[in-house]
């Protein structure tokens, strides 16, 4: 069965607007880490999802893209956060598990040796060490 026009329309619309919504979520992810990867330092214009698409991440989920839900890598450290080190990555709070808040799971900056919690209105606030260690890790 072929779609009309006006059936498709809607859908052109909702993709636009969950295009600028990405895109606006993804400048105020990259300013408020200050276009650095937390990993290393370098400059870079990547937002990583911290909640895996296959956790709970999905695009159909209102918030996918809250500043809270994603932080600043590099190429380099978001294929090693996707591949190689999803433990350290979890550990880190590089990456969110599935049932957790990501705006209640820390996020060690490793560039700046400092603990994070990201809220979702794009600001980041400091946590001591023993607190975010103090957590229940996966």
């Amino acid at each position: 069965m072929r779609r009309s026009r006006m059936s498709r329309r809607p859908t052109a619309r909702l993709a636009a607007s969950n295009r600028e919504w990405r895109e606006t979520a993804r400048d105020v992810i990259l300013a408020r880490d200050q276009w650095q990867c937390i990993v290393c330092g370098r400059l870079t214009r990547l937002a990583h999802h911290r909640v895996p698409r296959q956790m709970g991440g999905r695009t159909h989920d209102p918030d996918v893209h809250s500043p809270d839900r994603g932080i600043a890598v590099c190429q380099r450290h978001h294929d090693r956060i996707e591949t190689l080190e999803r433990a350290d990555a979890y550990r880190w709070g590089w990456l969110v598990p599935s049932g957790i808040d990501p705006a209640t799971w820390p996020v060690y900056y490793q560039a700046e040796h400092t603990w994070y919690l990201l809220d979702p209105a794009g600001r980041r606030h400091q946590v001591a060490a023993d607190v975010a260690l103090g957590r229940v890790t996966p």
